[in-house]
């Protein structure tokens, strides 16, 4: 197999490869995943993926055309509080919004939980500048050009700064003199990393503006680092392609675009599972999904409606409200190496802390004593410890048992009773976070279909499925390195967005149609330069939307065209229509003005792509008999203990031929339960379905 695209996801425990051929074949890889030097273990899971090709890793690399990467970095930059010194330059007056932020309070009433925000700035490094622009753009106080760089000078010199946030007030509608002070200090400190609020998000907000300002200034140099010596050491390797960063957004930036840009990274792994699960589901003709993602650190859940993914405006990282705009991912601890433990009550918990990579779950035998979900899984029978990672790994049951027993002792009996009723903590975390963002996004899950992948969310997928009403359940072909599969699909999308404060009732079209012009020509253009023709960029519009008065706002997509008269009314009804999904019947204000806060300009390049591969028929003679591996007991609690099940080799299993529960599919790094009530079939596409019933009419086994 000749691999032309190859596709990397850096998770918490496990980093995964996956390689696609031109003809949309694939082939999988997976490490442990390096904390400490992330790109050390991208070159091990490339090791890996050479392997399954049957070839060394620099052949590997130099048939390949495009590598494909998501990253944790800066989710680990921000939450371990690591990066750049970073100096902040404001106008005169506001030295102290980053520390007075949004009041934020931890909802505990215990006084003694409550903590101060990180400090991300300090107030000695934060610089005031004379100047002034007011709420209609105008300039009302001059730039001080001399005190710019006598502030900045103290900050590189006296103060030791290694990169500078600059916010001044209303800048969003004026940025002249933001863009004179980058002119100032690139020219005096040209070594200096700079980040410009009218450049990264000129929108309204002045807390969100900054603290997102200062973030992108704060994590540069943990992606310049990081996309540095990723660059060396492919090239070393062989590799001459175009390399790729996955995008909060969906979308995918090239490297010198992100060190400028590095925010845009976050959370880009977990992305890639909802991009190829959309893809996937397209082609299954299916356009309403939720997808459920449970990896070794966490289980991310995001709902797909009407062909797109769910989008948030003001992301959260580690307390910092942010503006950063992101596929809505909803995230609990409930991973397969979360720690299981016990509060100060003696309540049982799961997460949000992790044994991570190492030493990871007790069952690895790397020196971990923790109990984790994997542990209880394997305690339980559901994961095989000769064949866990298709037989690479075994796994210490022993160890398990004794970290559970010692660490949950008085949650029952044995350990296997402790491990039950873990597993009923484990999917009520899970169907928390199904609930966020289903039910309070205003939509009705029963009549969706979980795309459950990722290497464990398999075993609890039917459980957590049949608490929300889910009859449906699709286990993607590849699932435990799906989310580096759909970094494959991931399209570069570029987004521009200002604050137009438009009335739709009555406000100039100029206003907004000029907005969307000139953000569209931006985006249209950066594509463009990257190699795009204007046919091949897709535009679409969105306009953030509230009643007057309201602090919040729906998003509400347009035409990509200029709008007319005639778009008004049409426009009013489809925010009243969101408005009311997500509020409720009779949330509406009926006759009520309305405001649009926030136009928004979405640009994506288009590659040609293969579909997703079809499995060609079902080999002579398979059967699910063929393909029955073993048969093992496994703890079943609705049973009454431990049962006997039927263990199937998921290479094995025909297409189409249904399968009753309780039995267990095991892939090379997957195991799906199928339950009592529910059957299974594979599907064309090489991954499996689950049907969720009481009444098991037409299955066959």
């Amino acid at each position: 197999m000749q691999t032309k695209l190859i596709g990397i996801d850096v998770g918490g425990t496990f980093t995964d490869a996956v390689g696609m051929a031109a003809d949309g074949s694939m082939i999988r890889g997976k490490a442990s995943t390096t904390p400490s030097a992330h790109v050390e273990g991208i070159m091990n899971a490339l090791e890996r993926l050479a392997e399954a090709a049957d070839a060394e890793r620099g052949e590997l690399l130099r048939e390949a055309d495009l590598l494909s990467v998501g990253t944790t970095v800066i989710t680990n930059a921000i939450a371990e509080m690591k990066g750049r010194r970073t100096g902040l330059l404001v106008t005169k007056g506001f030295r102290d919004t980053l520390r007075i932020a949004r009041s934020p309070r931890i909802p505990t009433v215990d006084p003694f939980v409550q903590a101060p925000m990180p400090e991300l700035v300090p107030r000695n490094l934060i610089g005031e500048i004379d100047e002034r622009v007011d709420v209609d753009g105008d300039v009302v106080v001059p730039l001080d050009e001399q005190q710019v760089l006598e502030r900045v000078g103290r900050l590189v010199e006296d103060e030791g700064i290694e990169a500078l946030a600059v916010c001044y007030l209303w800048s969003f509608l004026n940025p002249a003199h933001e863009a004179r002070t980058r002119e100032i200090v690139s020219e005096a400190f040209p070594g200096l990393f700079l980040s410009v609020s009218s450049e990264l998000y000129p929108v309204i907000r002045e807390y969100e503006r900054m603290v997102t300002t200062c973030l992108n200034a704060f994590v540069s140099e943990a992606v310049t680092s990081y996309v540095e010596e990723l660059d060396s050491r492919l090239t070393d390797a062989g590799f001459e392609g175009r390399v790729y960063l996955g995008q909060s957004l969906g979308g995918s930036l090239e490297p010198e675009e992100a060190k400028r840009r590095p925010l845009h990274l976050f959370n880009s792994g977990p992305v890639g599972g909802v991009i190829g699960a959309r893809r996937l589901a397209d082609a299954m003709g299916l356009t309403d999904i939720i997808t459920a993602d449970m990896g070794g650190t966490s289980f991310d859940v995001a709902l797909v409606r009407e062909g797109q993914p769910d989008v948030s405006h003001r992301t959260v990282m580690e307390r910092f409200e942010t503006g950063l705009s992101k596929v809505d991912i909803t995230v609990v601890g409930a991973g397969g190496g979360s720690i299981c433990w016990l509060d100060e009550r003696g309540a049982p918990r799961v997460g949000p802390h992790s044994a991570g990579a190492v030493p990871g779950p007790a069952c690895y035998g790397r020196g971990g004593t923790e109990p984790t979900v994997t542990d209880v899984a394997a305690v339980l029978g559901l994961i095989d410890p000769e064949y866990f990672l298709g037989g690479a790994m075994e796994l210490d049951i022993d160890a398990a048992r004794s970290a559970i027993e010692s660490r949950l002792a008085g949650l029952g009996e044995s350990a296997e009773e402790i491990g039950a009723r873990m597993t009923r903590i484990i999917v009520g975390n899970m169907l928390a976070a199904v609930r966020t963002v289903s039910v309070q996004r205003g939509r009705d899950p029963r009549g969706l279909t979980m795309f459950a992948y990722g290497g464990a969310s398999g075993l609890f997928a039917a459980e957590i499925c049949r608490g929300m009403g889910i009859s449906r359940i699709v286990v993607p072909n590849f699932a435990a390195v799906f989310s580096a599969a759909g970094l494959l699909a991931a399209d570069p999308i570029r987004t521009e967005a200002r604050t137009v404060q438009w009335s739709p009732e009555a406000g100039e079209l100029d206003v907004v149609n000029e907005a969307l012009a000139s953000m569209r020509a931006a985006a249209v253009e950066n594509l463009e330069g990257r190699g795009f023709s204007r046919d091949e960029v897709q535009v679409e519009y969105v306009l953030a939307m509230r009643f007057a008065g309201q602090t919040f706002d729906v998003d509400v997509p347009v035409a990509a065209r200029a709008l007319t008269d005639d778009d008004r009314e049409p426009l009013i009804a489809s925010f009243q229509e969101r408005y009311g999904e997500l509020y409720g019947a009779g949330s509406v204000w009926e006759n009520f003005p309305m405001t649009v806060m926030t136009a928004r300009v979405v640009a994506r390049g288009v590659r040609p792509k293969p579909p997703p591969p079809r499995l060609n028929g079902s080999a002579d003679g398979a059967s699910a008999d063929t393909a029955l591996r073993t048969r093992r007991r496994v703890y079943l609690s609705d049973a009454g203990g431990w049962t006997d099940v039927d263990c199937y080799e998921a290479a094995g299993l025909p297409v189409g031929e249904a399968m009753r529960g309780p039995c267990i599919v095991e892939d090379v790094d997957t195991t799906i339960f199928v339950p009592a009530d529910a059957r299974l079939a594979r599907e064309p596409f090489g991954g499996f379905e689950l049907q969720l019933s009481t009444t098991m009419e037409g299955a066959e086994r």
